[in-house]
């Protein structure tokens, strides 16, 4: 697992690693603290994904932007060769 910080003027930490989406290889951002999972969504349709854009959600940022999910998907994260979620994006 990789700490970064992610912009010169915030002083926090992200944790990055290498995992796998649905079976491809993905470099992954790990937040225990995010409300909701983000996706992105041409990598979604790469790897198969269908994106159920009937269910958009209207989601808050860091600064209080707003934006609005593309839809919802269903997902399967490996790590290390090990399910680790099977889940809702």
């Amino acid at each position: 697992m990789d700490w970064k910080y992610y912009a010169p003027s915030k002083w926090f930490k992200q944790a990055k690693t290498t995992g796998k989406i649905n079976n491809k290889k993905a470099s992954l951002r790990l937040d225990s603290g995010a409300e909701v999972s983000i996706l992105d969504a041409a990598f979604a349709r790469k790897v198969g994904c269908y994106i159920a854009e009937s269910q958009r959600q209207e989601c808050v940022g860091i600064g209080e932007n707003v934006f609005v999910t593309s839809g919802r998907i269903k997902i399967k994260v490996t790590l290390a060769g090990s399910l680790v979620y099977f889940f809702d994006v």
